[in-house]
């Protein structure tokens, strides 16, 4: 390929996945109970409002906004199958699927990771309420640091929860993640 080529493909894979970003941070906006005057998840739910509106008669399913899941699912299906074109291939069905699955949640543990980086870098300087970003981080990030509490008690004041919840995601993300992407590009590119 190349540069040109390149740098289209590698354009077209970035736009795809800011959207699929504001996306999945609607979900978790919905899944942690966000109040709906903060002015982050106002912006975000007003920005993926429209692209969502022919899915909205799908039900939600357990709290969850199946239409946005649907609308990601999408989003990362067709951005697949423009990379594999682009390189001069076109994918299976069940190796797509598997693909992007594999993709989706990598990226959700890869936003987890910078997220959970970010608030406890930020939680050294900037108390959680001041800022609507901060509190939005925080509640978003803050199931997974209770259930890490719970197991890892302070050392002198000290909370070691995000070290373990880091290295955890990159466990995750190695062992069972990674495996599975690489089996939907093996099934995906015979």
């Amino acid at each position: 390929m190349d540069f040109a080529g390149h740098f289209i493909s590698s354009l077209v894979k970035l736009c795809f996945d800011l959207a699929i970003l504001l996306f999945v941070l609607r979900i978790l906006i919905q899944r942690v109970d966000i109040d709906v005057l903060n002015p982050v998840a106002q912006t975000i739910m007003r920005w993926t409002q429209k692209p969502l509106r022919f899915l909205q008669k799908i039900p939600h399913i357990a709290q969850l906004d199946t239409p946005a899941i649907l609308f990601v699912f999408l989003l990362n299906f067709v951005k697949i199958i423009l990379i594999t074109i682009s390189v001069g291939k076109f994918p299976s069905l069940i190796g797509l699927i598997i693909w992007t699955i594999g993709d989706l949640f990598s990226q959700l543990l890869t936003l987890y990771f910078y997220l959970i980086l970010i608030g406890a870098l930020l939680s050294w300087f900037v108390p959680v309420h001041q800022t609507p970003i901060i509190f939005v981080i925080h509640k978003i990030t803050n199931p997974l640091f209770s259930r890490a509490r719970k197991i890892i008690p302070l050392i002198g004041n000290i909370d070691f929860s995000p070290i373990v919840i880091l290295l955890l995601l990159q466990l995750i993300s190695s062992l069972l993640i990674s495996p599975i992407i690489q089996l939907g590009v093996t099934l995906a590119l015979r």
